[in-house]
């Protein structure tokens, strides 16, 4: 019943998918997929500054949000 705006980067070898406006707060390899450096992401700092660096973030206006999609047309037979 909840929907969650923005570009979704899916995830590989299991692990699951992550909202692109959440990437930024992990350590992962910038790619077009979920690909945490450390197996299992772990939190790189305690959950508290992970929660105030995403609330500033908010704050500031960098909101999750609508992205254009790019994509290219298929091909018609």
């Amino acid at each position: 019943s909840w929907f969650l705006p923005g570009g979704w980067l899916s995830g590989v070898g299991g692990s699951c998918g992550v909202e692109v406006w959440k990437v930024s707060l992990f350590l992962v390899w910038g790619d077009v997929v979920f690909r945490p450096v450390v197996g299992g992401c772990p939190v790189l700092c305690s959950v508290g500054e992970l929660f105030t660096m995403a609330w500033e973030r908010y704050k500031n206006g960098d909101k999750p949000g609508f992205e254009e999609i790019t994509t290219s047309r298929y091909q018609r037979r």
